[in-house]
């Protein structure tokens, strides 16, 4: 998978995440107005074209990870001047000096794992510690059960 303004591929930078160009008219119409030509409708852009507020995370249950969603309506705005020739280009090339702004999409095991600058708010650091802190609870009740299940199940 690789981004339609820079050609940043998925397997060349684990932190930044890659977003189908949307299907409602109006904001695809807005899209490809900041994109400057027209994209194929499977065509992705890198989080690198976001401002960090255009993002909200969310905690996937299933693969115990926070996620990173845009926002609706969220239309790329940034990082588009260093990247208008390089539509042909492999691969983008970035400045030393340039920061990475992006957040992290990590596993989440431990609430030790988890830090304020992981999560755009301090409010949804507070949830998702909220949420591991019930969930690992939780998790020591169902081993206890077991281990009471086991230790009643041998003669």
């Amino acid at each position: 998978m690789s981004c339609c303004i820079c050609k940043s591929h998925s397997d060349s930078h684990e932190d930044i995440t890659f977003h189908t160009i949307p299907r409602s008219e109006e904001l695809r119409a807005k899209w490809i107005a900041v994109i400057g030509r027209n994209v194929p409708n499977y065509s992705k852009v890198c989080s690198d074209h976001f401002k960090p507020n255009f993002f909200q995370y969310k905690i996937n249950r299933k693969l115990n990870k926070i996620q990173r969603h845009l926002i609706e309506g969220a239309i790329p705005t940034e990082k588009f001047q260093e990247f208008q020739d390089l539509h042909g280009a492999r691969k983008r090339k970035r400045s030393a000096d340039e920061a990475i702004t992006c957040n992290k999409v990590r596993t989440v095991k431990f609430i030790g794992d988890l830090c304020p600058e992981d999560l755009t708010s301090p409010e949804c650091y507070e949830v998702v510690k909220k949420y591991l802190k019930k969930h690992n609870i939780r998790v020591n009740s169902l081993q206890k059960q077991v281990g009471r299940l086991i230790k009643s199940r041998k003669p």
